[in-house]
């Protein structure tokens, strides 16, 4: 090898140089910085090696988490960041890349791991698969996001994490919103006890971040049933919301249909199987009363096969009438638009209107909840009444087999909102 030129000697001193200053936390550009706010100041103000915050939903959990981590590994030490599922470190890994740019040496982005200048690192881990895997690493902080999530969370932190944080007198921190008294709740317990003088806790509702509206919270308030809006954005732990979004003393039962009603939506919430363990399909008709409130005047439900189904649709329609607007969810990607164009050209000379919901269930079940829990909702006398109540008052609960008549009426009602202006919007023969 010759020598090297007295400008390519300049360039390795310099990258030299650059490494050097890196190391010692300067950069060319700053890392984007963090700063608390004032109910954030005082947890960390309090904090104890074992911490346990109940957050709201908005209140600032990520952010309080990043901010936790980031001051540990740009002062050179091994911090790691543990979620209940793969699917939920994502974003969390892209606040983290993009945050400490300037002072990541290497980003491993297959084993979700960050290297700095400083000699820290953060690695990112989900416990859904094999908790056993973080096994032998050493960490000065760890965060459990979503705790309240995670299986098993005592034994997960006690037999495989706790450890972990051995050679560093490490602390860690669990951040979640409530989720029921499961184990999460019990953490938090030992964090109010002084029985436990190790360990810290404390609720943050979402009023607490000051960069969020309270306007938008109230808004939530009154578009919510109140047990999930405690749990929510209040952050109380609740006994649990299986069975609470929906009671069936919440209902009055109409003998006859009210006279004057306005629109009528008959929502379909579709199953393509008949298998013993399948979903069914259902049909709710919906409609608005005269002075503002709802009534649900019919729930057809079975297991068809598909020809059957579409025949009962049909029949159904022909039933109704054709002032009924008809509306049915469509699955993504071709096959569902293909379905929806199928279940058009069935009902022919019926109004119609494919939708495609988004969030989860019980998120798009909330405004007709909040319409149940007021008193603005009554059942027209039938036989479905039972089986539906029944669904209803067992929703959410992950454990249910089925909440296809949940999933209909809440699409009706959402149709009923959309379409009650005079003229529903809504056309013949067109998917909207």
């Amino acid at each position: 090898m010759g020598r090297m030129t007295l400008r390519e000697v300049e360039r390795v001193l310099e990258r030299e140089r650059d490494e050097t200053l890196r190391t010692l936390g300067k950069y060319e550009k700053p890392v984007l910085e963090i700063v608390p706010h004032d109910a954030q100041r005082e947890i960390l103000d309090s904090a104890g090696r074992w911490n346990v915050l109940a957050l709201g939903r908005r209140a600032g959990k990520t952010t309080l988490g990043v901010y936790l981590l980031m001051a540990r590994a740009l002062r050179g030490e091994p911090a790691a960041w543990f979620a209940p599922t793969y699917k939920n470190l994502s974003e969390t890994w892209r606040t983290f890349s993009h945050r400490l740019r300037p002072a990541i040496r290497k980003q491993n982005t297959q084993e979700r791991r960050l290297e700095l200048y400083t000699g820290g690192t953060i690695d990112f881990w989900s416990l859904d698969r094999n908790p056993d895997l973080v096994r032998g690493r050493a960490y000065s902080r760890i965060i459990i996001d979503e705790a309240a999530l995670i299986r098993s969370l005592k034994s997960v932190f006690y037999l495989v994490l706790r450890a972990t944080l051995t050679d560093f007198s490490g602390d860690a921190w669990f951040l979640s919103t409530p989720r029921g008294y499961g184990e999460f709740h019990d953490l938090w317990l030992q964090g109010q006890s002084s029985e436990f003088p190790e360990w810290q806790s404390w609720q943050m509702p979402s009023y607490s971040n000051p960069f969020i509206p309270a306007k938008e919270i109230d808004a939530a308030r009154s578009e919510m049933p109140s047990l999930m809006f405690r749990q929510e954005y209040l952050a109380e732990f609740l006994p649990t919301l299986a069975g609470g979004m929906f009671r069936r003393e919440w209902f009055e039962t109409a003998e006859r249909v009210p006279p004057d009603l306005g629109l009528r939506v008959r929502a379909w919430d579709l199953a393509a199987t008949t298998g013993e363990a399948s979903d069914f399909t259902v049909g709710v008709l919906m409609a608005k009363t005269k002075g503002g409130g709802f009534i649900v005047l019919d729930v057809v439900r079975g297991k068809w096969s598909p020809a059957n189904r579409d025949r009962i649709i049909r029949e159904t329609a022909e039933r109704d009438g054709d002032e009924t607007l008809i509306v049915f969810e469509e699955e993504g990607g071709s096959s569902g638009k293909s379905q929806s164009l199928a279940l058009t050209q069935l009902l022919a000379g019926f109004r119609t209107r494919a939708i495609r919901p988004t969030g989860d269930k019980a998120i798009r079940a909330a405004p007709f909840a909040s319409q149940v829990e007021n008193g603005n909702v009554s059942l027209l006398r039938g036989k479905w009444i039972p089986d539906f109540l029944s669904e209803l008052e067992g929703f959410p609960d992950p454990l249910a087999l089925h909440d296809d008549q949940v999933d209909a009426a809440s699409y009706a009602f959402s149709a009923l909102l959309e379409g009650d202006l005079g003229i529903p919007r809504a056309y013949y023969g067109v998917i909207k």
